[in-house]
């Protein structure tokens, strides 16, 4: 297989100059590429992958409607200044990166690989336009967490109510918290009155895009070994699972010590990672 050109940064603002050209009136939706079919996708795929540039931009407009649809999501979040239309040549860069990242063969549909490289270059840009405080990437989920835990448990976020753990977890989120506004990019995040807003609103937006997370989440335990997977599922209550089960009870149903459910879990979910870089994810992105 011929090695694809790499394109430089003047020639990717080319390409997205000229896909912009292409992109419908979506507030109408006079205008559409037609869909592309399965076979149709695989060798638009195989022809960018030998270095086809036409292919390229073909199909980057055939998903155009990809692009529309989680940018108008992010649009309609509160919180930033973008117009829409420029969150779809941000969203396009996402593409770019996801066309050239995503392996033929993977047991992984390419519109759920890209929606999340889509997904990411937005945030990443709308987290960066300047903020009061901001909360690194990363943290933001870990801080959802923490605060959708407290609020489950019905009680106040206050030093006497949380347990060690959750004291040590938000000790760890702390020192993120930056007063800068500055869009310096070492130091990406997000708001926190975002992250508190967020997790108080359970738009339908915010459903979609779990549903989104729940299929890649899906699609990276399908690749795990039976046990890990059986591991995983009920450790972070997946899959039927209505609560995150301890180790003891993990223990009754896997047949081996405590202490041998934790290191299997280790074992896996370092398992899960590797399957997650080799989609070019991160298990926080995901949600653990």
């Amino acid at each position: 297989m011929i090695k694809p050109k790499e394109l430089s940064r003047a020639e990717k603002q080319q390409l997205l100059k000229e896909v912009a050209e292409f992109i419908p009136d979506l507030k109408s939706m006079r205008v559409r590429m037609p869909a592309l079919t399965a076979a149709a996708e695989r060798f638009l795929l195989r022809r960018i992958k030998k270095g086809d540039e036409r292919a390229k931009i073909y199909f980057i407009r055939s998903n155009q409607g990809l692009v529309a649809k989680v940018a108008w999501r992010c649009f309609n979040k509160e919180g930033h200044n973008f117009k829409f239309l420029d969150l779809m040549q941000v969203g396009n860069i996402g593409l770019l990166k996801a066309i050239e990242k995503f392996t033929l063969g993977r047991n992984s549909k390419f519109s759920t690989y890209a929606t999340w490289w889509i997904r990411q270059e937005i945030n990443r840009a709308v987290n960066n336009q300047g903020l009061l405080i901001r909360v690194p990437d990363n943290k933001a989920s870990d801080m959802r967490t923490f605060l959708y835990r407290c609020k489950t448990d019905g009680k106040e976020i206050n030093t006497k109510s949380l347990s060690r753990l959750d004291k040590l977890a938000l000790a760890a989120l702390l020192p993120s918290l930056s007063l800068s506004a500055s869009k310096d990019e070492a130091n990406p995040g997000v708001s926190l009155e975002r992250v508190f807003a967020d997790d108080k609103r359970q738009s339908p937006r915010a459903n979609l895009e779990r549903q989104d997370q729940d299929k890649v989440i899906e699609m990276l335990l399908a690749r795990l070994p039976k046990r890990e997977r059986l591991i995983i599922e009920g450790r972070f209550g997946l899959n039927g699972h209505d609560k995150c089960l301890t180790l003891r009870q993990m223990q009754s149903i896997i047949g081996i010590t405590r202490e041998g459910v934790r290191q299997a879990q280790n074992r896996a979910l370092a398992h899960l990672r590797r399957l997650a870089e080799e989609l070019g994810l991160s298990l926080e992105s995901v949600g653990f």
